[in-house]
This record gives C-alpha cells, sequence and structure tokens, in this order.
C-alpha cells in the first residue's frame, strides 16, 4: 500500500538534528506512526511540487508542528 501522509522534513543539512531522536521530526515520525499511520518523508523543498508528490503516491504533506499540536488518534493513513 502507498504511503500517502509525508513528513516534511529540512533539506537543509544544519537542520537535519531535527531528525534524530529528540527532534521534533522523530518526534512527529513516531507520533504519527504510534497513530496507526504510515508516513514517508519529503524534503521541505519538495513539499509544494505536487507531481513529484503525485508520483510518490502522496496525498497530504504535514509538518512537525502540525503533528505534535495535533490531538493523537488522528486518521492519518
Amino acid at each position: 500500500a502507498p504511503r500517502t501522509t509525508a513528513l516534511a522534513v529540512p533539506a537543509d543539512p544544519a537542520a537535519r538534528s531535527r531528525c534524530a531522536p529528540g527532534g521534533d521530526v522523530f518526534e512527529a515520525f513516531f507520533r504519527l506512526t504510534a497513530d496507526g499511520a504510515r508516513p514517508t518523508t519529503v524534503l521541505d523543498t519538495r513539499a509544494a511540487d505536487h507531481a513529484h508528490l503525485t508520483a510518490r503516491g502522496i496525498t497530504e504533506v504535514v509538518t512537525s508542528d502540525q503533528v505534535l499540536h495535533h490531538p493523537r488518534g488522528g486518521t492519518r493513513s
């Protein structure tokens, strides 16, 4: 099954530590997983690239802020 929800990750190498344990992107990815989603990731610089997202089967892009400030138990897939 395609992974339709993507979490935007920083393209800037200086911000990649956000993807490490304790970082907001890491925490958001595992929050999505705990809520039953099967997320993938997409670089933040490609998050608005409709052709890229469509080719990957992505229908929803979320940011770590959206995930971490959203009540648990969502219905993302």
